[in-house]
């Protein structure tokens, strides 16, 4: 038996990367051996294997009948006498070194050998990916049991791991078990290990010459095949040396390997190679036996590109980022600097003078334009566009609940919309909708339209969206309603043409102190107090409840961008609104109305009729409206019928659209379940 506290024994699977470990050995002056193997296809700088140690190992493996990638079963425990004569031939010729070892992968089925002979020496283990392993296999094509059986280097690769595992159980103390990608992931820190563990100057200062990581081939590209299925053995053992490792891969990242460096052919070749080796190895990827309907098809193409387009969008959006990012603190020194100049000029007479006069500017404008407004409609000059021209809309989310009411409002509105039954209907629904929910929809009349959430932080700001898609029709007139409202008479003869038409709210749900401090926060002058409340009379600037709001498409073009803005403004100073924050979307409605002034006329009670109401005492205010659009948020039951009311005017209407709906079969379960 040989001691030696200075003999370094690298082992593990071809294709694992001992090769470049072997490399750094003799980068810290370990004597590797006198008669190196050279370069070739797949290592071109060396294996950095001592030929007196590769002869003896596959010698050894061909007396057995076995070669290395056609290993015995288990790995090689005893030799005969004539092989212990030679290894003991090997290792004396070297044990006058200082610092010697050997890099050899057969020599991880001789193992139990080497370990009673070289006692005390340091034994580094390295492992891989079975896949990457039969891949580098594969690429390297001078391995003909692989090429005749790609599923020999995965039984092979289960035999020398198996070997290793065993071999660090029985001796962690005098061995280091480490992942390849975990080793180079942080390459310097992994020599600084073994360093500390040989006592040898290990160090990575010579290794970029020698080797670069993206050379090594690691990672995977085809995340989507399931490996447990087509090798579960192989897999099995994987993640039991990942748990016992010193140094495991851990899980793959989008910067390891080649992959952070390659182009995109380069990955779509690597991601083939894995789908055409997973069929090779008898399990295809999806896992599905016959033929795949072309829709399907087409949908998975499509999806995949969408994918590989967003992942370029983010690496252009990450580099925009980081030069975005050198770029701020000279930004920010001038925002600085600016923002002393107009402090400045803010304390200026002058510019208060000039500040007066443009608010009285705006407030000037916004009242001729209301003016001449009032007038053409009091000439009969501003008629609402004719039916046949405006659409009527509701934005749902994707939940049962809210798509039961987007086909009651439908169905309502067909039912008894008068003049507005055969209006173009548009339901947008957030997100995405199921095939069933779409037909019930559609077979209403209604058209379907996919939008995506305006704003996560206010999801009542969805109803935005509903605009962008109803210009896109060229609609005269666009009439926009909460799902959570029915139609039960003719609403085109309370509509007006020339203005935006909403209701007054029914209380001050955003209180005028708020309004005062939000106007003032925004620049903007503050409206004169010309409305009141519908319920409780208080006086208000034009605060509306935008359950129905109608927008002629000549102002919704100027109108409906400044909404989307001063919403998106508003939510990024939400603490402006306190309590009120919930009703940004109404409020930001009565900034756009005041940066950009718009006619606008007060809707009917009659058009947003509420029917939660009933605990104000003065509700008795409703009793005298005729409803003609219902807002009864949640009060409907369990088949989707209205809730009884107090007000005798609205219950007859909740009557006959309860008995409507009942004699054309809208109550059926599950849609119109609540």
């Amino acid at each position: 038996m040989v001691s030696s506290p200075r003999i370094l024994v690298i082992a593990g699977m071809h294709r694992s990367g001992t090769s470049l470990l072997a490399s750094a050995a003799v980068a810290a002056g370990v004597d590797m051996g006198a008669e190196l193997m050279a370069g070739g296809k797949g290592n071109r700088l060396g294996h950095f294997e001592d030929e007196d140690f590769v002869r003896f190992h596959e010698g050894c493996l061909a007396r057995r009948g076995a070669s290395s990638l056609h290993p015995p079963a288990p790995a090689v425990c005893e030799l005969s006498a004539m092989e212990r004569r030679l290894a003991e031939e090997l290792v004396e010729r070297r044990a006058a070194k200082a610092a010697w070892g050997w890099k050899d992968p057969r020599g991880t089925l001789f193992l139990p050998y080497w370990e009673r002979t070289l006692d005390g020496a340091c034994f580094l283990l390295v492992y891989r990916h079975p896949v990457e392993v039969a891949l580098s296999l594969l690429r390297r094509g001078l391995d003909l049991e692989v090429r005749l059986d790609p599923r020999q280097a995965i039984r092979a690769w289960t035999t020398y791991n198996g070997q290793l595992l065993d071999f660090h159980a029985r001796r962690p103390e005098s061995c280091l078990l480490w992942g390849l990608a975990g080793a180079t992931r942080d390459f310097a820190a992994a020599l600084a290990l073994l360093a500390r563990r040989t006592g040898l100057p290990f160090a990575g200062g010579e290794l970029d010459r020698l080797y670069r990581p993206a050379e090594l081939g690691d990672g995977l590209a085809a995340r989507e095949i399931e490996w447990q299925a087509v090798v579960p053995e192989a897999m099995q053992l994987y993640r039991r040396l990942e748990a016992a490792a010193d140094l495991p891969c851990g899980s793959p990242r989008a910067d390891d390997g080649h992959l952070r460096a390659a182009t995109r052919r380069e990955q779509e070749t690597q991601e083939a190679s894995e789908y055409l080796l997973a069929a090779a190895l008898g399990a295809p990827p999806g896992g599905a036996a016959g033929a795949i309907p072309p829709a399907h098809r087409i949908q998975y193409s499509e999806m995949k590109s969408l994918i590989a387009w967003q992942a370029e969008r983010i690496a252009a959006l990450a580099d925009r980022q980081a030069e975005q990012d050198a770029a701020l603190p000279a930004r920010l020194e001038r925002v600085v600097a600016v923002r002393r100049g107009w402090d400045r000029v803010e304390t200026t007479r002058a510019y208060r003078a000039i500040r007066a006069y443009w608010r009285e500017a705006v407030r000037l404008r916004g009242w001729r334009r209301q003016a001449g407004w009032r007038l053409r409609r009091a000439l009969g000059m501003a008629p609402a566009p004719p039916p046949s021209e405006i659409v009527v809309g509701c934005v749902a989310e994707n939940d049962p609940s809210f798509l039961a009411q987007a086909h009651r409002l439908v169905r309502s509105l067909r039912c008894f919309g008068g003049s507005l039954a055969g209006a173009r209907m548009l339901v947008c629904v957030v997100g995405s909708i199921g095939a069933a929910e779409r037909l019930k929809l559609e077979r209403e009349g209604a058209e379907v339209r996919i939008v995506h959430r305006f704003d996560p932080r206010n999801r009542p700001a969805n109803k935005l969206q509903f605009f962008t898609e109803g210009l896109a029709t060229g609609a005269g007139g666009l009439l926009l309603l909460d799902c959570d409202t029915v139609v039960v008479a003719d609403p085109w003869p309370l509509l007006a043409g020339g203005a935006v038409v909403a209701k007054i709210a029914d209380v001050a749900s955003v209180t005028h102190d708020v309004f005062v401090r939000l106007f003032e926060h925004f620049g903007l002058p503050l409206p004169r107090r010309r409305y009141r409340t519908t319920l409780r009379g208080e006086p208000t600037i034009a605060y509306c409840n935008t359950g129905f709001v109608f927008l002629p498409a000549a102002l919704a073009h100027g109108l409906v961008p400044a909404w989307r803005e001063w919403n998106r403004r508003l939510l990024d100073a939400l603490d402006l609104l306190g309590p009120c924050a919930h009703h940004c979307h109404q409020a930001s409605l009565s900034l756009a109305l005041a940066a950009r002034p718009t006619p606008f006329a007060a809707a009917s009670p009659a058009l947003n009729f509420p029917l939660h109401m009933t605990h104000l005492s003065d509700a008795a205010a409703l009793r005298a409206i005729d409803p003609v659009i219902l807002h009864y948020h949640e009060r409907v039951d369990d088949r989707g019928r209205l809730l009884p009311t107090a007000y005798p005017r609205a219950q007859a209407r909740i009557d006959a659209l309860n008995r409507r709906l009942q004699e054309t079969s809208c109550l059926e379960a599950p849609l119109l379940a609540r």
